[in-house]
């Protein structure tokens, strides 16, 4: 048996998704995973610390806009880094360097028991 004109399959309506989204775009809605979390933290390296403390030997992140110390790098010298919060590697060798790194439960309870 054959067929007069086009054979193709139709495209599920595919041309009716076109006038909701020039006239109505809201009607079809977002997927997709939206995390609750907020945004992103804001990370430094262990080896750009050295470079930011000189000759004081006291760095304040949070001052600085920076939520986590990661682990990445060396630390030559004795730095006290305060910051929101560490990765055990970072706090780790800030302690083995000889220095203290204090988060952000130590800072509130510092001031609480002053």
């Amino acid at each position: 048996m054959e067929r007069d004109g086009q054979q193709g399959r139709p495209r599920n309506g595919s041309h009716k998704k076109t006038y909701l989204k020039k006239y109505d775009p809201t009607h079809l809605g977002r997927k997709g995973f939206v995390s609750k979390r907020g945004g992103k933290m804001k990370t430094i390296n262990l080896r750009e610390l050295d470079r930011m403390a000189g000759k004081s030997g006291k760095v304040d992140l949070t001052a600085m806009g920076y939520d986590k110390v990661l682990g990445t790098g060396e630390i030559k010298s004795k730095l006290e880094v305060k910051a929101s919060c560490f990765s055990a590697r970072a706090r780790e060798k800030i302690e083995k360097a000889g220095g203290r790194a204090v988060s952000g439960n130590e800072q509130a309870g510092e001031k609480a028991s002053q």
